[in-house]
């Protein structure tokens, strides 16, 4: 179950990835990296 939604979430967290590059917007990708390691954190 983790392991999927882990899944999933690196699929979104590339496509913003994807999107941070084509729109420049810096503290999108910022607020998604520390989203993605507080998440982690918790399930660690």
């Amino acid at each position: 179950m983790v392991q999927s939604f882990n899944q999933m979430l690196d699929k979104q967290f590339s496509a913003l990835h994807t999107l941070n590059k084509l729109t420049k917007s810096g503290p999108v990708l910022r607020i998604c990296k520390a989203y993605k390691l507080r998440f982690t954190a918790s399930n660690a």
